[in-house]
Order: structure tokens, then C-alpha cells, then sequence
């Protein structure tokens, strides 16, 4: 079967810059890419994450604007309790 893709190679999606397309596993129709970030991090993303704006960053961008208040809470991630309060702030705002 043949698998057509568009070539991203050199294409900047907000902090990445698209390096070379990774080999995709025999299951698998999406495309993979290995990008670098602003930061120096490498990352792999699927070409659609990438087209809709999605993934714009390794995550480092996302860290780096947490509020001081979230920033304390990153030890607890994956908590009950945090759980718990995370949902609700999302259902009274």
C-alpha cells in the first residue's frame, strides 16, 4: 500500500521546527515528526497535531506560563484530592 504525506521538513507550528520524518510503525497511517523546539528539546508529533495548531511546543512553553499557584501543585499531579479540586475550578468557571 502506498502512503502519500505532505513533507513538513523545515516547516516552522509555533515554537517547533519540523527536522525529519520518523519512520512509522507497520500498524500505524500517521505521520510522525521529529521536531526541535525553541528550547533546544526534541519531540516527536503527528503531522495533524501539527497542521491544527495543537501542539505548538515540547511543553515548555505550557510550563512556563503556569500561574505561581499551579506551579506549587506540580509535586501532587495525579492526586484524588487534586483531582478533585482541578475539576471543581473547571465546572464553576
Amino acid at each position: 500500500m502506498t502512503y502519500h504525506f505532505k513533507d513538513e521538513t523545515g516547516n516552522r507550528y509555533g515554537r517547533l521546527l519540523v527536522l525529519e520524518r520518523q519512520r512509522p510503525a507497520p500498524h500505524e497511517n500517521n505521520t510522525r515528526w521529529v521536531c526541535v523546539c525553541d528550547c533546544g528539546n526534541e519531540t516527536v508529533v503527528f503531522g495533524f497535531d501539527l497542521r491544527s495548531g495543537h501542539t505548538k511546543s515540547c511543553g515548555c512553553f505550557r510550563q512556563r506560563n503556569l500561574t505561581p499557584f499551579k506551579q506549587k501543585l506540580i509535586p501532587y499531579a495525579g492526586s484524588p484530592l487534586l483531582t478533585k479540586v482541578d475539576s471543581c475550578a473547571r465546572n464553576c468557571v
